[in-house]
């Protein structure tokens, strides 16, 4: 029964199914012991046996997979992790347009609030700023008086002759003037600017000539002149060159001109006093 223990304990031990042998020869006695009592030592041999195995098997440590490097079951690894990357974009995209409407919504919403806002001002300026000549401006415009629109110069050559018994007498004088068109603001009506809804409107007298003596006498000259003239004669010339110098100057071309000079300054004249709309009419003979 020692032999038996010895031989036991020596398996569990070394985790070896066969006795080993000693010096003393006992080895072969523990194996005949042994298969003499099979049913006292099987349970324990078992057990030795299963131990040793459990000792035998190599140590395997399980370490958990993460999100993107688990497998589809193929061992395909990598399309786990370009799935994710490609989701990840998806959603990036989406943020970023949905950021893009947003603004845009909020850039246009800000817009007609202004566009409404600038209008309403519009509105109330229009309403309240309207323009009026004040009695001051239209009594400075009346102080003008004569107001020249054209200046015409003009020069003519009269010639005479007196036939006498003793021979004929000639006479030929150059005449100078200077006709200048244009209107008489003492010569407007009561109500000559008045306005009209937004539009002043302002009526102006006909345009005539403005200075009737018109003839520089002092540069009047005789060009030729022979016998004895009097001054009678001499009256008659002028009266002959002031008569050409009307029908030459005072034209309707000459006219419809000085209009349109007159129209044109005091249109300006209106605005710079802050008259945006204006209409300026000339009356005629």
């Amino acid at each position: 029964m020692n032999i038996d223990d010895n031989n036991t304990l020596q398996n569990q031990s070394f985790g070896d199914d066969s006795p080993k042998q000693t010096d003393n020869g006992q080895g072969q006695q523990g194996s005949d012991s042994q298969v003499s009592h099979p049913e006292g030592n099987g349970a324990e041999d078992a057990k030795a046996t299963e131990d040793a195995q459990v000792r035998n098997q190599p140590i395997v440590t399980v370490v958990p997979e993460t999100e993107g490097q688990q497998s589809d079951g193929n061992g395909q690894g990598p399309k786990g992790c370009l799935d994710f990357i490609w989701r990840g974009t998806l959603l990036g995209i989406r943020a970023f347009w949905f950021l893009v409407l947003a603004l845009t919504g909020a850039l246009i919403a800000f817009i007609l609030f202004l566009g409404w806002i600038t209008h309403d001002d519009k509105a109330k300026i229009s309403e309240t700023s309207e323009t009026v000549i004040s009695p001051t401006q239209v009594q400075s415009l009346e102080e003008i008086g004569e107001w020249e629109f054209l200046s015409i110069a003009d020069e003519e050559l009269v010639d005479t002759v007196s036939r006498g018994f003793f021979g004929d007498s000639r006479l030929v004088r150059i005449y100078y003037g200077t006709l200048r068109l244009g209107i008489n603001m003492h010569e407007v009506t009561p109500r000559w600017i008045h306005m009209d809804k937004d539009t002043v409107v302002a009526t102006l007298p006909p345009v005539k000539l403005l200075d009737t003596d018109f003839i520089d006498e002092a540069r009047t000259k005789s060009f030729y002149e022979t016998g004895d003239w009097q001054q009678a004669d001499r009256e008659a010339m002028y009266n002959k060159a002031y008569d050409l110098m009307l029908k030459r100057c005072l034209t309707p071309e000459n006219i419809s001109t000085a209009e349109a000079n007159a129209r044109d300054q005091l249109t300006r004249i209106l605005r710079s006093m802050g008259c945006k709309w204006v209409r300026v009419e000339v009356t005629h003979r």
